[in-house]
């Protein structure tokens, strides 16, 4: 975490959205070395990473999900958790998502969200190790429009619906709706 700021600067001077430096982690989610995002990507190392996924879940039960920004390199107008995101070299878990939060939906969420649970890639519900949280949440939040376009409140069964009839999504939201939430 000392180096945490460093390496922040360092994602923000080369570009981050692909060449942010991430920790490379083993099957047991220990941390083995580094390598930058973009490279991570052309070998198709993805299960060599860490990640976090956020639900913003309303008194009603239902989740805020966001459709990513036509903009975005990977997975355009996908539907998304409501913060996702990986976590950078050096970071923890809850700093990533922490930080995750104030990026894409202008959100201090420290002490307000909860885990929820772990999974591995070896488990087939995401291409990485992810922790994913959940945080009580009755107002749509300021998301950032450079990441996300619109969002809407639903129910696990609703995204899961939406899929089967062919809406885009990331491939892990409606696994990661089933494994934690139905």
């Amino acid at each position: 975490e000392v180096l945490a700021p460093v390496i922040k600067d360092l994602n923000m001077q080369y570009g981050q959205e692909e060449n942010e430096l991430i920790d490379l982690v083993d099957e047991k989610n220990q941390v083995v070395g580094q390598e930058w995002r973009s490279v991570i990507r052309a070998e198709k190392r993805m299960h060599e990473t860490r990640a976090v996924w956020l639900f913003l879940k309303n008194s009603e039960g239902k989740f805020w999900i966001p459709r990513r920004s036509a903009y975005k390199k990977h997975l355009p107008l996908h539907l998304d958790g409501s913060v996702v995101g990986a976590v950078a070299a050096g970071e923890t878990y809850e700093t990533a998502v922490e930080r995750e939060a104030l990026e894409e939906i202008n959100m201090d969420i420290r002490g307000k969200y909860r885990f929820v649970g772990y999974t591995a890639p070896q488990e087939k519900v995401t291409i990485c190790h992810v922790n994913v949280y959940e945080m009580l949440c009755d107002v749509a939040p300021d998301f950032n429009k450079q990441d996300i376009c619109e969002g809407f409140w639903l129910t696990p069964q609703e995204i899961i619906d939406m899929t089967a009839r062919g809406e885009p999504v990331k491939d892990s939201l409606p696994r990661i709706m089933k494994r934690f939430f139905l």
